[in-house]
């Protein structure tokens, strides 16, 4: 059940670095990498303030252009396993992806860096922004659930964040187990997975479906579950690709994404001035904190594809979190310290001439083994609008 896209990338990516040796249990960002299909990654030396460029070129592809070297934009935390994020300014595509994890020192010595990215497509018009970032499924509940790699056997594993619960307790992202019929068997497999809301509350679902692909080529998911506690009516539950969100038509405006924004949780964000390769600096101010610490601005790092070739460009960017060292890490802080925040969608403009960026964001907090690594990412979606001055 891989998501079709013009760049066939799969999520969670293990690159890995062989014959490099550890110093101290220190995990170095800098050098080449290649990962499980091929592609590789270079990445120059990594500033003081943890910030980084290089390269990426990717191994596989569905366009018929030819595949070229993609500058990349990072940052890291300073530390000897360190969360990192970056973004990829695909050079023959229009399409921007955005990468986060976490740098790790296995007991032999050997670097390995664990990935999850979103890869978001480039779009004419807002209407169609629910199937432009690719890497999770989304039913028209706005539940969100991530799916790994199938095995040879068909089984699977992912993640699944309900926005719907009787629990009374705050959804969190759970688990979830599966298989399907043998890949390349049939074009249209069945399935089933069951959910453990074990985190939060004392259920389990199992859904039981098949996977279909309509004459648009959109894959389409049509399920029934059935809830523990009781048996719930059958429903045909169309899981999309990407983001299921509804707007007017579009004008064609440019959409220029230097400014202030605030988002739909009241944070704030100052992005500078865009340089003449796409790349931009500036701020991001969290409304929304677990912690009674103070919070700070946290820097943040991007790219962008040029609005002189698109005028409502896709582009990506890296948040650093800043917090004093001083105070201990938590793991319900929407920026701990030690993450990484990545963020990636497109900038329209709507049939008002009112600017919007679509966002899917991946946070990755910092953990102390690559055992823990399972836990260590979670996954939002946030709508920016233009923050305007209080006499406009």
């Amino acid at each position: 059940m891989v998501p079709t896209t013009s760049l066939l990338l799969l999520l969670g990516l293990a690159l890995l670095a062989p014959g490099l040796s550890a110093q101290l249990l220190h995990c170095n960002l800098t050098g080449n990498w290649t990962n499980d299909l091929g592609s590789n990654m270079t990445i120059v030396n990594v500033s003081s303030n943890g910030e980084f460029n290089g390269t990426y070129h990717t191994a596989v592809t569905t366009t018929t252009k030819e595949i070229k070297v993609s500058p990349l934009v990072g940052t890291q935390h300073n530390n000897s396993q360190p969360t990192f994020g970056f973004t990829v300014n695909w050079s023959f595509t229009n399409n921007t992806s955005v990468f986060t994890g976490q740098c790790f020192v296995d007991e032999h010595g050997n670097e390995t860096l664990k990935t999850m990215w979103l890869l978001r497509s480039h779009e004419d018009s807002i209407k169609d922004d629910w199937n432009a970032t690719i890497g999770l499924w989304r039913n028209e509940q706005d539940s969100l659930m991530e799916i790994s790699a199938l095995t040879d056997d068909g089984g699977f594993q992912g993640e699944y964040l309900t926005r719907v619960t009787l629990a009374g307790g705050c959804p969190r992202v759970s688990p979830l187990k599966g298989a399907q019929q043998q890949p390349g068997e049939v074009a249209s497999p069945t399935f089933a997975f069951t959910v453990r809301w074990d985190v939060f509350s004392n259920a389990t679902t199992t859904f039981a479906g098949q996977c279909f692909v309509e004459a648009s080529g959109r894959e389409v998911l049509s399920t029934t579950w059935l809830l523990r506690e009781a048996m719930v009516p059958t429903t045909s539950l169309l899981l999309l690709l990407g983001l299921a969100l509804l707007a007017p038509g579009l004008s064609a405006e440019k959409c220029v994404l230097t400014g202030r924004w605030t988002n739909d949780l009241g944070s704030n964000m100052t992005i500078g001035a865009v340089n003449s390769n796409g790349e931009f600096t500036g701020t991001y101010h969290t409304a929304v904190t677990a912690t009674t610490n103070e919070i700070k601005l946290s820097p943040l790092r991007g790219n962008q594809h040029n609005t002189n070739q698109k005028s409502q460009p896709t582009f990506g960017f890296t948040v650093k979190a800043k917090e004093p060292q001083t105070q201990p890490r938590s793991p319900h802080l929407p920026f701990p310290a030690d993450s990484i925040t990545v963020f990636t969608g497109q900038c329209f403009v709507d049939e008002h001439g009112k600017e919007i960026l679509k966002t899917m964001w991946l946070l990755r907090s910092h953990v102390d083994g690559i055992d823990d690594d399972w836990k260590a990412t979670r996954v939002g979606i946030n709508i920016f609008t233009r923050l305007r001055k209080r006499w406009e």
